[in-house]
């Protein structure tokens, strides 16, 4: 169950079960073992192919890199997503958002991972400047990628976020474009995924730290200056500033502890321009959150869903890995479970088999290809689900798949979600 409740309200919330990565986790006795952070890492897939040390931006005998991930797949017309990795606009690289962007990547996007100058070497405005000839970059070269030069978002967490958001808000404003390469394409996005960073630097946290906080504050280490001493660049660099009828799409993502209160009055600025806005916030989570597991998978379910609506991209039908079962495997797809069987076991009472409980409506439960769809009984448990099949099947090896017909694309309940976002409270 999913609530939207009123953003400028305390986050009073209601909590949806979601899936995570693995059938493991779902045996576990103590419900708080699934949300011990684990951090995500990058294992190889079939399904992605990866391009490293690809140069998107030159600066005189600087080169800036970014690394490719690229769907198997033949289409055409495919959207593509540019990853911004935080860290405080001082440290970090881009390998810290692999994980992330291969795993977009599986869902069909084009992603792009980037790394950009940091404050060590380049004060403001550096970094803009380099993510936006990372978009342009895309564009020059869309029909290599079998990319559509219209349908490019961006994803970037914490300081990331902040430059996602700029990159979206101010794509005309011509001192935060820069020269490094391919400046006759435009560096427009239809799309942007904040997770976790501030819009607003003229107030708020990052403008009390650059007050109070002298050479620990990232900020005036960033600028180079104090926000006093140059109001006028932290309001350049305010994401909020440039937020018009042109901005596209935003989606805000934060952990339930990182603070998902932040950019209300930049969400209700979009709002005031008609664009498209919600905040999701992820039980339990903290910064970084993002990168870790039980929210990773949460995470990009959601932003795949946004950036897929946003860029006008078909969802795959089945776009995560099975789950491994004893008796075969579970296939999570947009709107159902496909059970498909190896081997059927027997009990007591007949053929059965069990599921994990997913916190789903359930519809008609039925062997894919009868057409009369004869509906196999469901008898559910705390932890799972067990399916009874017809007298007639035979335990033994098996060739069978059950369809489990869901409302909305199947959660595991392993993880409280905590949603909220603008609209008035209602209940979906």
């Amino acid at each position: 169950m999913r609530l939207r409740a009123t953003d400028g309200l305390c986050l009073a919330l209601a909590m949806l079960w979601l899936g995570v990565h693995s059938a493991s986790s779902l045996a576990q006795s103590d419900p708080n073992d699934s949300l011990k952070p684990r951090r995500v890492s990058l294992e190889p897939r079939d399904d992605v192919e990866q391009q490293t040390d690809v140069v998107y931006a030159a600066y005189g005998e600087r080169q800036v890199k970014l690394d490719l991930f690229l769907p198997r797949n033949e289409e055409t017309g495919r959207s593509a997503v540019v990853v911004v990795h935080g860290g405080g606009w001082l440290q970090g690289d881009r390998t810290r958002f692999h994980a992330l962007a291969q795993a977009l990547a599986a869902r069909g996007f084009v992603t792009a991972a980037i790394e950009y100058r940091l404050g060590g070497e380049a004060r403001f405005p550096a970094a803009i400047h380099d993510c936006n000839a990372a978009v342009r970059w895309l564009r020059a070269n869309a029909e290599r990628l079998r990319v559509d030069p219209q349908k490019i978002g961006a994803v970037g967490g914490s300081a990331g976020g902040h430059l996602v958001a700029l990159m979206a808000a101010a794509p005309q404003v011509a001192s935060l474009q820069g020269d490094g390469g391919n400046v006759d394409q435009s560096s427009a996005l239809q799309a942007a995924v904040v997770m976790a960073g501030p819009l607003e630097l003229t107030t708020g946290s990052v403008a009390e730290r650059s007050r109070t906080g002298g050479d620990s504050s990232n900020a005036n280490r960033w600028f180079g200056k104090t926000i006093d001493e140059a109001p006028e660049l932290y309001e350049l660099a305010s994401p909020y500033t440039h937020l018009s009828e042109r901005t596209p799409p935003m989606l805000f993502m934060a952990g339930e502890f990182d603070q998902p209160q932040r950019n209300v009055a930049s969400r209700d600025r979009l709002r005031s321009f008609k664009v498209k806005t919600d905040v999701f916030a992820y039980a339990d989570g903290k910064h970084g959150c993002w990168n870790q597991h039980p929210w990773f998978e949460p995470m990009v379910d959601d932003m795949d869903a946004f950036l897929s609506e946003a860029l006008k991209k078909s969802p795959r039908a089945d776009d995560t890995r099975p789950l491994a079962m004893p008796w075969g495997e579970l296939h999570r797809l947009a709107d159902r479970l496909e059970l498909r069987l190896a081997s059927l076991p027997e009990s007591a009472s007949g053929v059965s088999i069990n599921v994990p409980r997913f916190n789903n409506p359930v519809g008609p439960i039925f062997i894919k290809g009868d057409e009369s769809k004869k509906p196999l009984t469901l008898k559910p448990g705390l932890t799972d689900w067990t399916i009874e099949l017809p007298k007639s099947v035979a335990a033994g090896e098996s060739d069978m798949t059950i369809v489990v017909e869901t409302v909305g694309r199947p959660y595991l309940p392993t993880l409280p979600r905590i949603v909220s976002s603008a609209a008035e409270a209602t209940l979906l």
